[in-house]
């Protein structure tokens, strides 16, 4: 029994480590499109496209959340 409360624990240990490590590439990230978004608002399809490489997510994610800065700017 206390084997599994190790492995429980353990468990928790290794998914409280994932989320930190998460948080922090969101955080730099989310610096990173507001770093980009300061200097150009409506950035070309290749700056685009370099950041969604450079980020990991899709060209459409990149978009939306240029668009939603412009949008709550306003």
């Amino acid at each position: 029994m206390a084997s599994q409360n190790d492995a429980s624990v353990g468990l928790n240990s290794g998914q409280e480590i994932k989320q930190l490590v998460f948080q922090l590439s969101y955080e730099q990230v989310i610096e990173k499109l507001q770093e980009v978004f300061s200097q150009m608002p409506n950035p070309e399809n290749y700056v685009i496209k370099q950041l969604s490489e450079d980020l990991g997510f899709d060209i459409t994610q990149v978009k939306i959340r240029f668009y939603n800065k412009g949008y709550y700017i306003k």
